[in-house]
């Protein structure tokens, strides 16, 4: 089975380094409770046994803003600070090849058009992430953290495949559309089903991982990407491109 992802986007929000370090608490938290693997992480390293030297605490605030803080947007010779690029970090659960989760987050960013993001790399072996219930609260925690524009779980074929660079949500396993892009979610077919979020709405493709390489997978997708597609309303300023495959 291909590798998933968790991706979501939001764009031009200004958030200090104290709003930065709440949400990756609450996100963090929320994700332990959704899996073991996922209890405990470390600040990315340039190698392995270095990363594994930076734990990383959720109840140490202080300690969080710091870190939050070191990821500002720098000159080249660390100097000069761009705060309108808000900040970046990365950090990972420590684990082997097989099982290791990495995240890649870009927050605070407020710049004209300017993207934030929560990348979620996830294990090559899913295990009890293969159900779909499970994942389900993998992306719910990360919309509850970072109340995202959208959000998908991505395989990495379905991302090789895309072939707009536009900001339309990318419509694979599962997808997000918050409330301000997408006020009126459509009624969807089966095997496809939705739920509603506090901020938005989460639609599931299928019950099982797409397969993009099945034809009967590919239709499933198209019928949800085409359902959803006239219910955007991204504004203009990040209304590019609207179509993702």
């Amino acid at each position: 089975m291909d590798n998933f992802n968790v991706f979501a986007y939001w764009w031009e929000r200004k958030a200090s380094a104290d709003d930065c370090a709440v949400r990756i608490t609450q996100f963090l938290s929320d994700l332990g409770r959704c899996d073991s693997q996922f209890n405990n992480w470390y600040w990315q390293g340039r190698s392995r046994k270095e990363g594994l030297r930076w734990r990383l605490s959720i109840v140490d605030r202080a300690s969080l803003r710091r870190a939050v803080l070191r990821g500002r947007h720098r000159n080249y010779q660390g100097k000069l600070a761009f705060p309108e690029l808000g900040f970046g970090l990365g950090m990972w659960n420590g684990l082997d090849s097989k099982h290791a989760t990495s995240i890649s987050l870009s927050c605070g960013a407020w710049y004209p058009d300017a993207a934030n993001c929560c990348l979620l790399y996830l294990p090559d072996e899913l295990g009890s992430l293969k159900r779909a219930g499970s994942m389900q609260d993998i992306i719910a925690a990360v919309v509850n953290a970072w109340n995202p524009d959208c959000a998908s779980v991505v395989s990495n074929r379905a991302l090789s495949r895309r072939r707009s660079k536009g900001k339309a949500p990318i419509v694979d396993w599962m997808v997000y559309v918050s409330n301000r892009w997408m006020p009126n979610p459509p009624q969807l077919e089966p095997p496809a089903s939705s739920k509603k979020l506090p901020d938005g709405t989460l639609i599931v493709v299928q019950k099982e991982p797409t397969d993009v390489k099945n034809p009967e997978h590919l239709r499933n997708i198209r019928q949800v990407r085409n359902a959803i597609r006239p219910r955007l309303r991204i504004p203009a300023s990040s209304n590019e491109a609207q179509s993702d495959t």
